[in-house]
């Protein structure tokens, strides 16, 4: 029985902003390979450089330290991963904003150094570490201290797994404390997204185009403008459109080679081709499940959804559909099948098999 998707998984699939990213969608969640030499991710905003630095941490992709130690599952036994991966098409020079966020140890930090600025890339990755901790602002806002490692789930102090997150919880605390939201986050936050759509920032269209199917849209707008911000290969771009796919859900399927696959899965699919295409998918987006879920089996986004989210079967079909973008985002055709949700069928449920 398929299970929803854990509320800390930000953005792909329920998103994670219940995604850490649950997936926001959150929400498998796949390395990037080495990480590049260290830059001056500041060197267009002189003016945040001694902030944006205090930020920015020697580990590549803003990983803090090995929170949880990655082990074998000892519950389920998970489908083997492909023997063909998808192809990297990561392209370019990741911008001087865009670095500094995948360098951070401290997104509040980054937050305070970045969201003052007015250049639309530089304000996308200040959004973006701002989206990251919200299901943790938003926890520790409403009791007015961060969040008790029990919010979700008892943590014994005799449980072998309570050290486990408590070593995760403190990870988080590191990577998600120090913003600074003045009086009113809720109006930090909305300034933040309507100055990004403003500027007509194309992953900001996909988010206001997600936010459309969800109100009820029909998706063939936002599909259109997913197909043209995702050509180029970004890989937020890419994420963002996984949120496009999760919008759909209770309302349309796909047909994959004649197999219904639901938007969750589809959007998941989209989201793994996020990290093939470069977006950090590792450790920091299996801390807050840990430390909160006990979900501490899981070393990046794709173990994750391999192990706790999804099912084998939808785990494969989840595999399908990343191939199939990354074949579109690598230059070849377009997968028509991937544009083209069908209301959903009678005696269509939303979670479960």
């Amino acid at each position: 029985m398929s299970k929803p998707a854990s509320p800390f998984l930000r953005h792909p699939f329920g998103v994670l902003t219940a995604l850490l990213l649950a997936l926001g969608v959150v929400l498998s969640f796949v390395w990037r390979g080495p990480a590049a030499p260290a830059r001056d991710a500041t060197a267009t905003n002189p003016s945040t450089a001694d902030a944006a630095r205090a930020a920015i941490g020697t580990d590549a992709a803003g990983a803090s330290g090995a929170a949880t130690a990655p082990t074998q599952p000892q519950t389920r036994a998970a489908p083997a991963a492909p023997t063909t991966r998808p192809p990297h098409v990561a392209r370019g020079t990741p911008s001087p904003a865009r670095d500094a966020y995948e360098r951070a140890r401290s997104l509040g930090a980054l937050f305070n150094a970045l969201h003052t600025q007015s250049d639309p890339e530089t304000l996308f990755f200040a959004q973006r570490a701002l989206r990251d901790c919200l299901p943790y602002i938003r926890a520790a806002t409403q009791a007015g201290q961060p969040p008790a490692l029990d919010r979700y789930r008892p943590a014994p102090p005799d449980d072998p797994m309570t050290s486990r997150r408590k070593a995760a919880y403190e990870t988080l605390q590191g990577r998600c404390s120090g913003f600074d939201l003045g009086a009113d986050p809720a109006a930090t936050e909305k300034a933040l997204r309507d100055a990004l759509a403003v500027a007509n920032d194309p992953r900001a269209t996909l988010e206001q185009a997600a936010g459309a199917v969800r109100r009820g849209g029909a998706p063939e707008d936002a599909l259109n403008q997913v197909k043209a911000a995702t050509a180029n290969g970004d890989p937020y771009a890419l994420e963002q459109a996984s949120a496009v796919m999760s919008a759909m859900r209770g309302r349309y399927v796909f047909v994959l080679d004649g197999q219904v696959v639901k938007p969750d899965i589809v959007a998941a699919g989209w989201m793994m081709a996020a990290c093939d295409a470069g977006r950090s998918c590792g450790e920091e987006w299996v801390q807050a499940p840990c430390a909160f879920l006990t979900e501490c089996d899981a070393r990046d986004l794709e173990s994750s959804l391999q192990r706790y989210q999804l099912t084998p079967s939808e785990f494969d079909a989840m595999q399908q559909v990343r191939a199939r973008v990354m074949r579109g985002v690598a230059g070849g055709p377009w997968d028509a099948a991937l544009f083209a949700p069908q209301p959903a069928p009678p005696g269509y449920r939303r979670w479960g098999p």
